[in-house]
């Protein structure tokens, strides 16, 4: 397929104008070469993006659903070149950085702070990702540096990793639930609860809960599943289940949540930084600098 970043420019550039004539305008293009590349546009990919019934500029669906991806498109494109450039005079590039939650909630906004505060030109490309597709794309250069639950994870020979946090676990309780007022709990205290958990994008954790769950006892009965934390934490605060979480919970907003240590489940949810041995991107040595001290 023949399509160009100048055919996506000039067809973004009649949509957001509204008319060929000021596109021609804003492009300095003959108003011809515009209608050409349109045409040769919508013949590479076999559609028509454009409604020409009518006298207004007015994109078909499928139109519509082209423009919508290239803001993101132009966006990363300035980032490269503008990376390049920086490059070239000595600074700048960028590093793709993968994450759980438990690591943002945790020692990773600290790192990213003292990073950008000596490294200010170079672009932080942050990517929320399971751990064990952050290990995949570790691997694979998809991303530079990961920051997962290691307690499950054999990493490849290739792969170096860095303890950055160890934590215990904490219920999160609704305000009316019967243990919300206790200092502490143990795990088989809450044999009889409903759960709520992540989906199978925190399966390694679910995993481990699951585990320590059944050490004592009993098989935690999962009432509902969501993707986000945020999710996670409404499905609580309606009534529909407890939350088994790291410590790290309490650096967020709890909505009113009641957070209470489970005390016989010491510091067993371990989050690692890993990346690849041969990498030579200079901005990852760099942000491993950051986490030295962790």
């Amino acid at each position: 397929m023949n399509v160009t970043l100048k055919h996506l420019q000039v067809f973004k550039t009649i949509i957001d104008c509204g008319s060929y004539h000021k596109a021609a305008t804003s492009l300095e293009l003959a108003q011809p070469t515009l209608t050409a590349a349109v045409k040769n546009l919508e013949r590479e990919l076999g559609v028509s993006l454009i409604d020409r019934s009518t006298r207004n500029i007015k994109f078909t669906p499928a139109g519509k659903e082209l423009y919508t991806h290239l803001p993101a498109i132009f966006e990363r494109l300035e980032i490269a070149l503008n990376s390049a450039k920086d490059v070239a005079y000595g600074g700048g590039g960028s590093i793709s950085v993968g994450y759980i939650d438990f690591a943002m909630l945790g020692p990773l906004p600290e790192i990213l702070t003292k990073f950008r505060a000596i490294n200010k030109k170079v672009h932080v490309d942050l990517n929320f990702i399971s751990s064990r597709n952050q290990i995949e794309a570790v691997y694979k250069r998809s991303i530079d540096l990961g920051f997962i639950m290691s307690n499950d994870n054999t990493l490849p020979d290739d792969l170096c990793s860095k303890p950055i946090s160890r934590e215990g676990l904490v219920a999160v309780l609704p305000p009316n639930h019967r243990l919300s007022s206790s200092s502490a709990i143990k795990l088989d205290d809450l044999k009889d609860a409903d759960f709520v958990m992540g989906d199978s994008t925190w399966s390694g954790f679910n995993n481990l809960v699951i585990r320590l769950c059944t050490s004592r006892g009993f098989q935690p009965r999962i009432r509902e599943t969501a993707h986000l934390r945020e999710e996670l934490l409404s499905l609580v605060m309606a009534g529909l289940g407890t939350l088994i979480y790291p410590e790290c919970i309490e650096n967020t907003s709890r909505f009113g949540l009641k957070i209470v240590p489970i005390t016989d489940v010491k510091s067993i949810v371990t989050t690692s930084a890993v990346w690849l041995k041969r990498a030579n991107n200079k901005n990852l040595t760099l942000m491993l600098n950051q986490i030295d001290d962790y």
